[in-house]
């Protein structure tokens, strides 16, 4: 089995970890061939290198355009014919197009190639409006498509009007590494927090729908609130805001939060923080907080966030009600007061040793699934 994934940048997105994370599996467990298609670059295409030949879609165009002049269309044409060669030379038979974003270039290949197409939809509805609903009016050129949770699966049912017979289901994973040598201590002195620091953490881009300006609100409400505790609240992936936002953070004043760019070892971040919070509006499930609870750190959320609710489900974690900061902020206190079990060092919870999202429990199925692609 031969593929060539369709991927829309390099960056350090959820949708293109776990696609490192299931082509590395499926390289070990099965002999398939990987090829990887970008439509522009990132900090993961060096990883992304290492499973498989990386190829630039170096002159994209919208779906639907018409070449506007004679060298256009010759670069078409050009473009066409060194992508069927790869198809050829490859052996390519099944496209993976992963995220909304590729559907422009997969609806390209097929049309030239006629070679069957897995869309992976990691995308709930602010998002899809976001990036753009028109992606998914051309689904029906999906030979099959693959939602990350059943609150994605339910939306494009509910809202695009896609036969169910023709999403299936499959969970993000994550197998917990072991510790390294980059101990909970190290991380704490890196942030300049003592060893009593009770640390709320969180995870992810700083976008406007991953709820940071949510967290910036919450760690000032606590703050307000318990002005005494020493309830230290960490971002974890991004510095960068808006300008509005910027302004805001420096008015404030607040003392009790920090925001870190990405780092090449979050695990060792998310095993020393105490409590992981999702103050994003919708996760269609929400990769970061997964690996935080495979690590044993306790998890909260909003109730009808998307998949990152059957998420909270699964891991015993906290759903409080939608965009309810104040409750949120509850919450936290009765962690850090110990009115519910801490994380423990010794002590390894149910979910983090069960089988549940792990690639032992999910890869086996995704590989059955593409498997009855290609060979139907």
């Amino acid at each position: 089995m031969n593929l060539l994934f369709v991927i829309h940048d390099g960056q350090r997105t959820g949708s293109n970890v776990l696609l490192l994370r299931t082509v590395g599996w499926l390289k070990k467990q099965s002999e398939i061939g990987a090829t990887f298609l970008f439509l522009y670059s990132g900090p993961l295409i060096d990883e992304f290198s290492s499973l498989g030949e990386i190829v630039f879609w170096s002159d994209y165009e919208p779906i639907g355009s018409e070449p506007k002049s004679i060298s256009e269309r010759i670069a078409t044409g050009i473009r066409r014919k060194r992508m069927q060669k790869l198809f050829r030379t490859k052996s390519i038979n099944l496209i993976y197009a992963n995220s909304l974003l590729a559907s422009p270039v997969f609806l390209i290949l097929k049309s030239w190639t006629n070679i069957k197409v897995v869309w992976h939809i990691h995308e709930l509805e602010n998002a899809i409006q976001v990036l753009g609903s028109h992606r998914l009016d051309t689904h029906e050129m999906a030979d099959h498509i693959i939602a990350n949770s059943a609150s994605t699966k339910r939306n494009l049912i509910e809202m695009h009007g896609i036969s169910s017979d023709k999403i299936s289901i499959h969970f993000p994973f994550f197998d917990a590494p072991k510790a390294t040598v980059f101990f909970k201590s190290d991380v704490r002195k890196l942030l300049k927090l003592s060893p009593q620091s009770f640390i709320v953490g969180a995870a992810g881009t700083t976008i406007t729908r991953k709820g940071s300006e949510n967290f910036i609100i919450l760690a000032d409400t606590y703050r307000q609130l318990h002005p005494g505790d020493e309830v230290v609240f960490v971002w974890l992936g991004s510095r960068h805001f808006s300008h509005d936002t910027t302004k805001d953070l420096q008015k404030m004043n607040l003392g009790n939060i920090q925001f870190i760019d990405e780092v090449s070892n979050p695990a060792d971040y998310y095993r020393a923080f105490d409590l992981f919070v999702s103050t994003s509006k919708e996760e269609s499930f929400g990769l970061a907080a997964l690996e935080a609870a495979k690590l044993g750190t306790p998890i909260m959320g909003f109730e009808h966030s998307g998949g990152l609710e059957e998420l909270l489900s699964a891991a015993n974690g906290v759903a409080v009600p939608y965009l309810n900061l104040l409750k949120m902020t509850e919450e936290i206190k009765r962690a850090y007061s110990k009115e519910y079990p801490r994380k423990s060092d010794t002590n390894v919870t149910d979910f983090e040793s069960s089988r549940v999202f792990s690639s032992a429990e999910c890869c086996p199925l995704l590989h059955q699934e593409l498997l009855r692609l290609v060979s139907t």
